[in-house]
């Protein structure tokens, strides 16, 4: 039986660093909209789940979203949503009624220049090699270091619940260019992503 392929975008409320980032207007919409557009375009995915506890992004879910019938939106809890909580624990809660062969696709909202065929791509990666997982990575330069750019995700279900993580020993990378690899944590980087954005118009 085919395992199913859902997207997870987790989006809170808090942030300490850019307060109210998910929401923030990119080009004009949020930037919560622009990953769950991207989602919505990527036809494999079985579901795509909104986790928040931010009733600003609830409302745009509504507004926008709620007659796909393929998005959804999970309240998150107060306890999964604090600086300490872990993301497996917000997939856990969020993927509760899924199988644990599902396999999760995490999309954060703050990596907003990836593109289709970058997911694509990364889940023909993972289906060469299902034991494993696969995450987005790219190369910082002049150091020559790959570091995880919060892009992309993927694992099963199971597998992120027992192994309480996304990445281990033997997890897979997906090279991404760093202008696409942008992780929205200050004012700064949100700048610097839009540009990339307008680049791309």
């Amino acid at each position: 039986m085919k395992s199913k392929i859902i997207a997870v975008i987790p989006a809170r409320h808090g942030s300490k660093r850019l307060p109210g980032k998910n929401t923030m207007l990119m080009c004009g919409e949020p930037l919560i909209t622009h990953t769950l557009r991207l989602a919505i375009q990527c036809e494999f995915f079985d579901n795509i789940i909104i986790t928040s506890d931010d009733l600003k992004i609830f409302r745009i879910y509504t507004n926008e979203f709620e007659n796909d019938p393929r998005v959804s939106f999970v309240f998150r809890p107060e306890d999964l949503a604090c600086d300490e909580t872990l993301m497996w624990e917000v997939v856990e809660h969020a993927c509760s009624e899924f199988d644990q062969d599902t396999i999760v696709v995490l999309l954060q909202p703050t990596s907003p220049l990836r593109e289709i065929k970058d997911i694509t791509n990364a889940l023909s990666l993972f289906n060469i090699c299902k034991k494993f997982g696969v995450v987005g990575v790219s190369w910082e330069y002049p150091d020559h270091e790959m570091r995880i750019n919060g892009a992309i995700y993927i694992n099963y279900l199971g597998t992120i619940v027992n192994s309480r993580s996304f990445i281990y020993p033997g997890t897979l990378v997906y090279v991404m260019p760093k202008n696409k690899s942008i992780d929205i944590d200050t004012i700064d980087d949100f700048v610097q992503a839009e540009m990339e954005m307008y680049k791309d118009e």
